[in-house]
């Protein structure tokens, strides 16, 4: 009985010593990172020429500094910089009232320091991720490293870091709950404090890298979790604004890829398409086609020209149609489409005959109006061992939707429906270039005048070498 209990007590000790040296490595990962991460106050004039007399305060950290440029970029979340509307406008609607301050901590008096008081906008994202970016002059401050978003799941342990209530830095741990890449989220098991939005959550797994953006709680008067956004569409952003200049684009990291496999090639168009029966350009038909490298989506949109007899309005309603869409790389390894399909059945009435410019006889006849997408992309992989197992994941995929892997000699060693969101778990067993080929299709369609149909799609696929031994 001896030998048992001192064996449970020996590895009750070990257990406990290596909690405290995890726990001291979390440390050490949020010390590093302090210097990085910064504090917002926003203000200026409102959208009458008014001074705002309380500003809005949320955190941000340094994402990348170029000296060439002489800029420091800043990455937060785009709604502690407000909507546009809210600031005073010039005649081109370009926003020019707003005022963007940025301020850091020392680390040894805790004084918060003025870095700048005009911050400059590089871009931002209200629709698809609450991201934006500034630029500021060149500071001396450590940039923090960007991790792959991919790679994070429940239970992974992450810290939000920031100025809560505009108080002092604060580091707060947590956990990851889900990730909803196809819609850019990483939904967490606690909620920060105001004040926390658009700093950085950093991946304790994974060494401390920034895997998303603090965004907003799930409800503002009794909040449960918070939502943060994935650190790709800042990027994104960035890169954007770097690649104009000619200047070298950030990386994301990846956990544990880069050891197995690199991605070569990532090609893909999308086809959007409209059409109707109630005549004029909806009826024509119009078709738009962009390669995943446009920096504008496909985008059509059309109406039809129903009209009445004898009094044109009397019971019309005009049919309409538009498709927006987009198929883009998405972080390291994968792609995602992005689509908006819309449709409003149309009406009219015609008359046997017209007395007095009134109808007499009137028949009802309802038009309808569609939205369709076609969507497909490859991603090309160099396979760096011979034998590894590789995950293919998929996120708010339509119905009918496939995936196929091909081998460097074209053969198809998997084809997949991949409807929904799920994942498979495919061998990788030999050298030389792999495709990953997928393709999805949707349509919406609206018939008279009562009947309207809204269709969001945000669709991703990526790759993933996996943990799983090979047989």
């Amino acid at each position: 009985m001896k030998s048992i209990a001192a064996e449970y007590c020996v590895i009750l000790v070990t257990l406990l010593f290596a909690s405290a040296i995890q726990a001291q490595d979390r440390r050490l990962i949020v010390d590093a990172a302090r210097p990085s991460v910064l504090q917002l106050s926003v203000g200026g004039l409102n959208a009458v020429g008014n001074a705002i007399t309380q500003r809005s305060l949320g955190s941000g950290f340094v994402i990348y500094s170029d000296s060439q440029l002489k800029q420091t970029f800043v990455a937060t979340a785009a709604h502690v910089l407000g909507t546009d509307d809210a600031y005073q406008l010039d005649e081109t609607k370009r926003v020019i009232g707003r005022q963007i301050r940025i301020l850091r901590q020392r680390l040894d008096t805790d004084e918060m320091v003025v870095i700048t008081e005009r911050a400059e906008l590089v871009g931002k994202n209200n629709q698809d991720s609450d991201v934006a970016i500034l630029a500021i002059p060149l500071q001396d401050l450590p940039s923090l490293q960007i991790g792959s978003s991919t790679g994070v799941g429940s239970p992974d342990s992450v810290a939000l870091l920031g100025f809560p209530a505009g108080g002092r830095f604060t580091s707060t741990p947590m956990s990851v709950s889900r990730t909803d890449l196809n819609v850019s989220l990483v939904v967490l098991t606690n909620y920060a404090d105001e004040g926390q939005s658009g700093g950085p959550v950093l991946d304790l797994d994974a060494g401390g890298r920034v895997v998303a953006i603090i965004s907003e709680n799930d409800d503002r008067q009794r909040p449960h979790y918070h939502h943060a956004v994935l650190i790709s569409g800042a990027v994104s952003i960035l890169n954007s604004y770097l690649n104009e200049r000619g200047r070298p684009m950030l990386e994301i990291q990846n956990r544990r890829d880069a050891d197995r496999f690199s991605v070569v090639g990532r090609t893909g168009d999308v086809i959007v398409e409209i059409n109707g029966t109630g005549g004029g350009a909806l009826e024509a038909g119009k078709t738009d086609t962009k390669q995943i490298t446009a920096a504008d989506p496909a985008d059509v949109r059309a109406t039809g020209s129903e009209v009445s007899d004898c009094e044109a309005e009397l019971g019309r309603t005009i049919s309409r149609a538009q498709a927006v869409a987009s198929v883009k790389p998405f972080e390291n390894t994968g792609t995602k489409v992005s689509a908006e399909l819309e449709v409003h059945g149309g009406h009219y009435r015609s008359a046997t005959t017209c007395l007095a410019g009134k109808p007499v006889g009137l028949v009802d006849h309802d038009t309808n109006a569609t939205a369709s997408l076609k969507a497909k992309s490859v991603i090309e992989i160099q396979a760096r061992v011979a034998q590894f197992a590789m995950r293919l994941i998929w996120q708010g995929m339509p119905i009918d939707s496939t995936i196929a892997l091909l081998d460097p000699l074209g053969a198809v060693r998997a084809e997949l429906s991949a409807a929904g969101s799920g994942e498979q778990l495919v061998d990788i067993d030999e050298l030389g270039v792999w495709r990953i080929s997928s393709s999805l299709s949707e349509q919406i369609e609206a018939q008279g005048s009562v009947e309207f149909r809204k269709m969001a799609r945000r669709a991703v696929i990526f790759l993933e070498a996996s943990e799983k031994p090979q047989n």
